[in-house]
């Protein structure tokens, strides 16, 4: 079941986006909730900020004259992920949402591909101040939708969000993009082929310099109509000639997602909700990284070293003996814990076989971004791996490798990752290099040649990403 997060800037329409895809692929119960919420709405009134302006107040309502007959107001398609009273009055997302769908390509050239599949989506904030939470629905994920309004000046003014959700997403480890040009409805963008070949333009030069293979898909829509979304609508044909019959969900399951799934590792699950739940106990929330867990299993979970016995495994609200690498899962355990003995960004495993380690210090090849500071030793930072947010300080650098200039690699000058020189005092922005760090609090940490991306960190000073990288070796 591959998952997808859903990345953008503040009023891009990834709520909306959703709600809407909610909405077509249908579910009990559905239609009723929204026409509940599209009451709700009316109600508030002027307290809830429209997402079509939300980054511009002062800009009147431009969807008023949009709606159609029957159709649920717009605002009403993100409360189905936007569940908190300040997200629906703020018009902003605050906290992560899971969400599976259970879907089937339509309108597929490839007729055989009727079969139901089920899709997970993870509704990220938008605000920059909410980076820690965007890291931890990146790594829950397998790729990612960013989703770009098509308003001018919404997007130019949103370059630097852009950059920063793009690159966490990279560094957590995700490869696979699909690019959402939202908001083509809009009387300021009218379906132009030239605004969507300009926005998509500047993404993809953006995502093409920073990963090795691009196989990228942009698909314009909109969230509001509903055009390119599940169906390619009449209307969105007769108004987009220009672009085909791909949709956002036939580019979904269409897309070569490459998934890392470990399941010859030992089991690593990364936690990331923990819940207290009247019936079934304790229950803590999370992606299995590696390996298995199965029913009556004696698990571990580091920090803080306590053991406990699984009772039951749920997949979205689904029963389930055995979980693989790549689910999303609810586990209830045994033992009488309490939430404050279990915090997330622990590493749960098994309590006999290859338990997870507290790491010392640990060796890391990082890239540094493009921000306009050096790094140096005693620097701290803050450091994003697997769910877990803790400061680390650099020790020493034991090289500096190439890889500054492309083009320099390019002519020949130097190979990529030839050391340039061995124990530099600083890194310069955009420069590769191998670092020793060293946590100030308790964290587990594996090598990204053996668990993949639970061996990715990236390191942030305050709310800006200041370098990303891998685990090369550890001391315990």
């Amino acid at each position: 079941m591959p998952s997808y997060v859903v990345l953008g800037h503040v009023g891009a329409g990834k709520s909306c986006l959703c709600g809407r895809m909610i909405l077509d692929c249908g579910g009990q119960g559905i239609k009723e909730l929204i026409q509940k919420y599209r009451e709700e709405v009316k109600n508030i009134g002027s307290k809830v900020v429209p997402a079509s302006s939300a980054s511009d107040t002062s800009a009147p309502n431009l969807f008023s004259s949009l709606s159609e007959e029957g159709s649920p107001r717009f605002k009403s398609f993100a409360w189905l992920t936007d569940r908190l009273t300040y997200e629906r009055h703020r018009g902003q997302s605050i906290q992560n949402t899971v969400w599976c769908l259970e879907v089937s390509n339509q309108d597929s050239k490839e007729k055989k591909t009727k079969a139901a599949r089920k899709i997970t989506f993870i509704d990220s904030p938008g605000r920059i101040k909410s980076s820690k939470r965007i890291h931890d629905a990146c790594s829950l994920a397998d790729a990612a939708i960013l989703v770009i309004s098509a308003i001018p000046h919404e997007f130019e003014n949103s370059l630097f969000q852009f950059r920063q959700y793009a690159s966490i997403a990279m560094a957590s480890g995700i490869s696979n993009f699909v690019i959402v040009i939202s908001k083509m409805d809009h009387p300021l963008v009218s379906y132009s082929k030239s605004r969507f070949e300009d926005v998509s333009k500047i993404v993809k030069s953006f995502l093409s310099s920073r990963l090795k293979s691009l196989s990228t898909k942009v698909v314009p829509l909109s969230s509001f109509t509903g055009a390119n979304v599940i169906k390619a609508s009449p209307r969105s044909k007769n108004q987009m000639p220009w672009y085909g019959n791909e949709t956002l969900l036939s580019a979904l399951l269409t897309s070569n997602l490459k998934r890392d799934i470990l399941l010859d590792k030992p089991l690593r699950i990364g936690v990331h909700r923990v819940f207290k739940i009247f019936d079934a106990g304790m229950v803590i929330t999370g992606r299995v990284m590696s390996g298995s867990i199965n029913v009556g299993q004696n698990i571990v979970i580091m920090p803080p070293g306590i053991e406990a016995k699984v009772k039951s495994i749920e997949i979205h609200y689904e029963k389930v003996h055995v979980a693989e690498a790549g689910c999303l899962v609810g586990i209830a355990i045994e033992g009488g814990l309490t939430r404050a003995e279990i915090k997330p960004g622990s590493i749960i495993g098994d309590s006999k076989k290859c338990r997870p380690r507290i790491a010392k210090k640990f060796i890391a090849r990082i890239i540094v971004t493009n921000q306009p500071f050096d790094i140096r030793p005693g620097c701290n930072l803050t450091m994003d791996t697997h769910g877990v947010h803790i400061p680390v300080r650099i020790e020493r650098f034991l090289s500096r490798n190439s890889g500054r200039s492309r083009e320099q690699v390019k002519k020949g000058e130097v190979k990529k990752g030839e050391i340039v020189e061995r124990n530099p005092q600083f890194l310069r922005p955009m420069e590769r290099g191998e670092v020793v760090l060293r946590p100030l609090k308790p964290v587990c940490l594996e090598t990204s040649k053996v668990f993949g991306r639970l061996g990715r960190v990236a390191f942030r000073n305050n709310r800006i990403l200041v370098a990303a990288g891998s685990v090369k070796e550890i001391s315990y």
